[in-house]
């Protein structure tokens, strides 16, 4: 989807879902659909409006709606609907700041929209009616018959009927006004324009895709009169050559109206109309208006012009990144920037902003953004753009500063965006908040630079706003925080959590966000967890429980819809933190042989609150709570009567075993006659607790007892990231590597025969986390704004590339979903002084972080290779010394390797593929010394893991007969025994016949493993290196032939 919901909207949605889907079984029929359509618009729907409806949002045709396709479809409606107006005046994507429950209600008023577009409008049946019953005399008569208006307004029905008898009217006169245009007279070419912008100005008439369905017809004949004239090429001549800023502007307003379309409700995608073909915007591109459009920025002397000129660029580049691409390919980056200064009006500087924040993404997916090259030299603008007060231009530049901001470091950009919080405007203040919470998620020093401009205590201000949006946009952030960042001790140190713990039981707009950050926050450390009970974190935990069952005023407004709604998610975040509060204090008390003082801390409150839960789920009829418990939970987690049975089994146990309390003895007993009432299988699953250390931070898991391999990494890598190793020590004091189902067996084995309910695991990243979000290219990542020496004072500061890595111009990209942006994207309509532009800079710190971050890399290697101190400083000095820019690319690596004879093209690929652990084409010095140190003096295991990932050219885990064939081929010519392509092929199935065990068709590690242990497949390493130079190469050759087991 080109267009993002926010989380508000996705919530809302799926309640909206819920009440459709009346049996709970997560998917929505047709008497479903005839149903709810019925309650909301209190009209029974007609069989031929269902098909419409069906055939919209049933793309697969099974017959039924599962809520992706739901969701699809409210995502296309929920596109912002962007409105034309005369002097492009506009609202732009902007929306009313609300309360919650006033933006819940518009949220449903539009899906109750969605469902009405099938019905056809009262309004305008009425309008079409009196227009064909009324003359035009008639019409026109009493009022002057309304004229394209300067500003947008709301419209009455009177002057939409009047405007529609004098649209009807020039379009029967269309072709004299196209006649007109290609006159020579300066005077009949404006004459017609002014009619033509007249006629596409019908679009802002009717301003919704709802409200254009009623007058479809016309908006349909006018566009496609536009089209069938061939006006387009005439106007862009006209925009060329005449010397008249009239001429100019009206040219301008008209591409206004036609580049995004009718956009009306309801038009099939394959139809040239839908706002996705983007016709209407590739027909002004295609006649080379692009061109024209940018020179206009800077060579009229007319602000009009050149303002309109501005706003055309950016109907032209929203929602489509290849147009958007093109746009920037015509460098128009440099002049948009030009027109940031301090004698710039504001309403010139709302209009840039906008286009800038659109050259940056903010209409486009995630994985469309564009390269980064082509949109960095806006971004010292964007930041001087910061420090003007207008709360227009900060929401603009706050939407493209997320995009671009992540990976460029630079602290006071993160200073003046905390300063900001501090603003008068609440539209401001979350605008800056959608800002940091998105630059937080994917970038670690721009967090460091925000927790140092003191964000956490700012933050704990805006908890006490009258906005109850920013209160739960602040709940965002600490989720961000405590969940992503780590940084949960900032929290506590600000004493944040007693307040967050009293918005759970007194605010009912941010008490569930309040749940999540708790949940964060109790993955934290004994010290922290420890913290949470002294605080009453469980009673009141508890107490939250009693709001999972909730009657929602606006859902029966819209729906009729009568019954509570029940929020899933809202007690499983706080089960998931209640029970890691437990997990925790069962290991404290195992290590300090003692009772979980934890579990204590429930009283017979705590398990009175638990059963309320457990009474619910049992007295609520299944497809009324099936409806709302789809998709609130992934397939891996348990249901929530699962959870209580296990909390409440662990509490029962400890309670159990305090045999001196005569209170412990009450909750035992009442535990067991809510177990006795609510559990029909009195068997808890066998689980085991690890804990695990990364770094400074522990962390305690609960497993099943027979928890698969690949579940618990999934589990780790959710947590941790990819590319991770985990250890632990056996009885003396070894560390055992955990890569197979057969070590973790082992490991768990060996807790559970030392009387031990912990195991104690280590976690190690191998290789840097690979952010979800890519951000600038390696060269400019790390790389400062400054101004340049010798600039004169105020001047515009410049991007130094004096980062490490090569410059890249592909397409940024994003490989995994990205949490929803939502900015209100403002266009100009107030005129007023500007305040001066003040010019930004970045301190020394950023040769700091260069410090810390070679002493944190060397430290890293250190603990997950087998080189010493010495020789990493060594090879280190040796790298930077040879690699380019931090880096070596195949062309050199490939080098290497001929030099020492290797020239096979097949082990030459799979040797930098070995080394090139993240497949970006470069091998950096982490990549570099992590593969070298396997080589050199790795276990036997890790040279077979490492040998094995080499061979896996796809990266999918497995080896596929392709892939064995590629190394034994190459294999066998590298000594110079070639074989037929026949031969070689019997030797793949041979190796197949004996290695598959599972007879799957691709070998895996463990099948791979096992061959070498049994002599089935015979190894080679060789080995070219010399310890601490950076002229290191390695081979690795394999082959087997089935029982011959012939070394090659």
């Amino acid at each position: 989807m080109e267009e993002k919901l926010t989380e508000l909207q996705r919530a809302e949605i799926k309640k909206a879902f819920s009440i459709c889907d009346k049996d709970g079984n997560g998917s929505i029929d047709v008497n479903e659909l005839k149903t709810v359509m019925t309650a909301i618009l209190d009209q029974e729907p007609t069989e031929n409006e269902l098909k419409d409806l069906m055939k919209t949002i049933d793309t697969d045709n099974s017959g039924t709606v599962e809520y992706s396709e739901f969701l699809e479809a409210m995502t296309n409606w929920f596109k912002r609907d962007y409105t034309a107006s005369g002097k492009m005046n506009l609202a732009i994507g902007k929306r009313k700041r609300h309360s919650p429950e006033k933006e819940r209600r518009e949220v449903h008023k539009k899906i109750r929209s969605f469902f009405a577009q099938f019905k056809q409008g009262a309004e305008f049946d009425q309008i079409r009616s009196e227009v064909e019953r009324k003359s035009l005399r008639e019409l026109a008569a009493g009022d002057e018959v309304m004229r394209m208006s300067s500003a947008s307004i709301d419209f009455t029905s009177t002057q939409k009927i009047r405007f529609l008898a004098e649209c009807k009217k020039t379009i029967e006169m269309f072709d004299a006004l196209v006649a007109r245009l290609n006159s020579d007279s300066q005077h009949m070419q404006i004459e017609a324009l002014t009619n033509i912008a007249k006629l596409l100005s019908i679009v802002e008439v009717f301003p919704t895709p709802q409200a254009r369905r009623g007058v479809a017809e016309m908006i349909i004949k006018i566009f496609e009169l536009v089209v069938q004239t061939s006006i387009t090429p005439r106007l862009v001549h006209l925009l060329q050559y005449t010397n008249s800023a009239q001429t100019q502007e009206l040219v301008l307003r008209i591409f206004t109206y036609l580049a995004p379309g009718p956009r009306i409700a309801s038009t099939p995608e394959d139809s040239l109309l839908h706002p996705n073909q983007m016709f209407f915007k590739k027909l002004v591109v295609s006649e080379n208006a692009v061109p024209l459009l940018i020179k206009l920025i800077t060579a009229t002397a007319v602000p009009e012009v050149r303002l309109q000129a501005v706003m055309v660029i950016g109907w032209i580049v929203a929602h489509n990144p290849e147009v958007r691409d093109f746009v920037l390919r015509n460098n128009v980056v440099p002049p948009l920037c030009t027109l940031v200064h301090p004698q710039a009006p504001v309403e010139l500087l709302k209009t840039v902003s906008w286009v800038l924040s659109l050259l940056c993404g903010v209409t486009h997916p995630r994985t469309r953004l564009p390269a980064w090259e082509s949109i960095s030299p806006m971004l010292p603008f964007l930041g001087n753009l910061l420090f003007v007060d207008d709360s227009d231009i900060l929401d603009n530049v706050c939407s493209a500063l997320a995009l671009v901001l992540p990976g460029v470091p630079e602290p006071s950009v993160c200073k003046r965006l905390v300063e900001l919080l501090g603003h008068a405007d609440t539209r401001v203040q979350r605008g800056v908040l959608q800002t940091i919470i998105q630059v937080m998620r994917f970038d670690e020093k721009q967090t460091h630079f925000l927790l140092e401009a003191k964000l956490v205590t700012v933050l704990k201000k805006l908890l006490k706003s009258d906005n109850d949006l920013v209160r739960v946009d602040v709940c965002e952030a600490f989720i961000v925080l405590a969940g992503v960042r780590k940084k949960t001790q900032a929290i506590i140190n600000e004493k944040i959590i007693p307040k967050l713990l009293k918005l759970i039981m007194n605010d009912e707009v941010a008490r569930f966000k309040v749940a999540k950050v708790i949940k964060y926050v109790a993955r934290g450390s004994p010290v922290q967890i420890d913290y949470l009970v002294k605080e009453g974190t469980v009673n009141l935990l508890i107490k939250g429980l009693s709001f999972f069952k909730v009657y929602d005023q606006v859902l029966t407004q819209i729906y009729k819809f009568c019954g509570p709604s029940y929020n899933f998610e809202f007690v499983r975040d706080i089960l998931v933190a209640l029970d890691s509060i437990v997990n925790v204090g069962e290991m404290e008390a195992e290590e300090k042989s003692k009772l979980n003082q934890y579990a204590l801390t429930f009283d017979m409150g705590c398990v009175d609150g638990l059963k309320t839960v457990l009474q619910l789920l049992k007295q609520t009829p299944a497809a009324d709570l099936d409806s709302w418990r789809q998709g609130t939970h992934r397939a891996s987690e348990p249901p929530l009567e699962d959870m209580l049975k296990s909390l409440l089994y662990k509490i029962k146990r400890v309670h159990d075993a305090n045999k001196d309390s005569t209170v412990s003895r009450h909750i035992s007993q009442m535990i067991a006659e809510v177990w006795n009432t609510y559990f029909q299988d009195k068997v808890v699953e066998a689980k085991i607790l690890i804990k695990c250390y990364y770094g400074d931070e522990i962390r305690v898991l609960e497993v099943p007892r027979h928890i698969k391999f690949t579940d618990l990494i999934a589990e780790l890598q959710q947590k941790y990231g990819k590319g991770i190793s985990i250890t632990y020590q056996d009885e003396e004091g070894d560390p055992i590597t955990i890569d197979s189902q057969l070590t973790l067996d082992s490991a768990i084995e060996k807790t559970i025969k030392a009387s031990s309910k912990t195991l104690k695991v280590r976690v190690v990243a191998r290789q840097p986390l690979q952010t979800p979000f890519l951000t600038p290219s390696p060269s400019l990542r790390g790389s400062p704004l400054v101004t340049p020496s010798g600039s004169p004072p105020g001047s515009p500061p410049r991007l130094s590339r004096s980062g490490s890595g090569a410059s890249s111009s592909s397409t940024s990209a994003s490989t995994t979903p990205v949490p929803a942006l939502f900015f209100n994207v403002a266009t100009p309509n107030i005129t007023i002084t500007p305040s001066d532009l003040k010019s930004f800079s970045l301190s020394k710190e950023v040769d700091d972080f260069k410090k810390q971050e070679k002493k944190a890399l060397l430290e890293q290697l250190q603990a997950t290779t087998h080189f010493t101190k010495e020789e990493l400083e060594t090879l280190y000095s040796n790298w930077q010394k040879t690699a380019t820019n931090g880096l070596v690319g195949r062309e050199e690596f490939e080098t290497g390797l001929k030099a020492i004879g290797i020239t096979d093209p097949l082990i030459l690929e799979q040797n930098f593929g070995a080394f090139d652990v993240n497949k970006d084409g470069k091998i950096n010095f982490l990549e570099f010394v992590t593969g070298l140190s396997i080589v050199q003096k790795g276990t036997m295991e890790e040279r077979l893991k490492f040998l094995f990932n080499a061979y896996d050219t796809d990266g999918s885990g497995t080896l596929t007969p392709d892939e064995v064939f590629n190394i034994f081929k190459a294999s066998l010519a590298s000594t110079g025994r070639p074989l037929d392509r026949d031969e070689i092929q019997q030797m793949v199935n041979n190796c197949f016949r004996e290695i598959d065990t599972n007879h799957d068709g691709s070998i895996t590690f463990e099948e791979f493993k096992n061959a070498v242990a049994n002599q089935q497949l015979m190894i080679s390493c060789f080995v070219h290196a010399a310890p601490a130079t950076t002229t290191t190469t390695t081979t690795t050759t394999a082959a087997s032939n089935g029982k011959d087991k012939e070394k090659l």
